[in-house]
């Protein structure tokens, strides 16, 4: 290449990467079935973990978390499985049938509620308005057809949604409808048991420039933190956090240069 000092470009032909897609939705479906069977079978991995609190109340109900027992961690991995799948299909590669489309919804929506992540919302509406940009941008008489296919695919997977919920134990559709302001309280959609976990490291830490101590904090605070940068924030201090960021900016470079 006359712009990079290595070229990486693989010699890959159409349907090479149609290959690739259909070896990637069959591995990554069955890792998620598997992670489904636990669920189904033992209920929780850890528990802690795992357990959904809603609001103030003391009743709780187990959510799906994989073969590890992370339910934002399982969620992320069946929305990323679920999206890039669909959406290779939509924008570039048609080589998933209709009848493994259905499934790749089916276990989505099921992921979603099953896991109870509002990110993984947040996951997929980023995706489709990626994608829908990027094949707007492409084709620009396809606009209409798009946001008429959009439209169309939401009230599907609604409807799709609405079934499922039906199938569902009462307690634990009680529980997601109300985690996604859809039943009880609308304000606690913005509620988080973590968010409350932060105030209180922060309190119980007295966070000092220089930290804690590395991996000391929940044998100081007992919380968990959920928040990597909050963790390093807490533990190494202003040193810690600015070396991330620095390791970050790094990797972005690496990965630019390796592109290029």
């Amino acid at each position: 290449s006359d712009v990079c000092s290595s070229d990486l470009t693989l010699p890959w032909e159409v349907e090479d990467a149609e290959r690739a897609l259909r070896i990637f939705w069959w591995a990554g479906l069955a890792g998620i079935l598997l992670g489904f069977s636990v669920f189904w079978s033992e209920g929780a991995v850890r528990d802690r973990q795992q357990r959904l609190w809603i609001g103030e109340s003391s009743e709780s109900v187990l959510r799906a978390g994989g073969i590890l027992g992370n339910s934002g961690g399982f969620s992320h991995l069946i929305t990323g499985w679920a999206m890039a799948s669909l959406l290779l299909r939509w924008v570039a590669l048609a080589r998933l049938n209709l009848l493994q489309v259905a499934i790749t919804v089916t276990v989505l929506l099921y992921g979603v509620l099953a896991t109870a992540s509002r990110s993984s919302i947040l996951q997929i509406g980023v995706a489709l308005l990626g994608s829908f940009f990027l094949v707007v941008w492409a084709d620009p008489r396809s606009a209409r057809r798009s946001i008429v296919l959009l439209v169309v695919s939401a009230l599907l997977a609604s409807a799709a949604a609405a079934a499922l919920l039906r199938v569902m134990e009462p307690e634990f559709v009680d529980a997601v409808l109300t985690r996604f302001g859809l039943a009880g309280d609308p304000s606690l959609l913005l509620q988080s048991r973590r968010y409350e976990h932060w105030e209180d490291l922060i309190r119980i830490t007295q966070w000092n420039p220089f930290g804690i101590g590395y991996k000391r904090t929940t044998d100081i605070t007992g919380l968990q933190v959920d928040n990597s940068y909050l963790r390093i924030f807490l533990e190494l201090g202003v040193l810690g956090i600015l070396s991330r960021s620095e390791e970050h900016t790094s990797e972005l470079q690496s990965h630019s240069d390796l592109v290029c």
